[in-house]
């Protein structure tokens, strides 16, 4: 009886809306995430956790031209499209400039 309980709830909802839309990819260093194929506003602790990071030891930045450009807050709601790449580093370390030098 649950089976077919089960089985009638998944035809009454139809599938959930990111499975009816799809999933594209987004890239985290050399991880990959997964994202709605028409992009999410999510935080960038949620952009961590779906590369299996955490924002207590990462910290997020966007990449422009291949090098980290800017930092994103663990609370801050960005758009993730397919296709996105972005760096996390360990938290006091910047290598957003091309030499890698860190902070002075």
């Amino acid at each position: 009886m649950a089976t077919a309980a089960k089985e009638q709830h998944g035809r009454d909802h139809g599938g959930h809306d990111g499975e009816a839309v799809g999933q594209g990819v987004f890239h985290v260093n050399d991880r990959q995430g997964h994202v709605n194929a028409r992009g999410e506003d999510v935080t960038g602790s949620e952009i961590l956790r779906r590369v299996e990071l955490t924002s207590e030891r990462y910290e997020l930045f966007t990449v422009k031209g291949g090098h980290a450009d800017k930092r994103i807050g663990p609370d801050e709601v960005v758009r993730v499209n397919p296709g996105d790449h972005f760096r996390a580093t360990l938290r006091g370390t910047d290598y957003s400039s091309p030499t890698g030098a860190g902070r002075s």
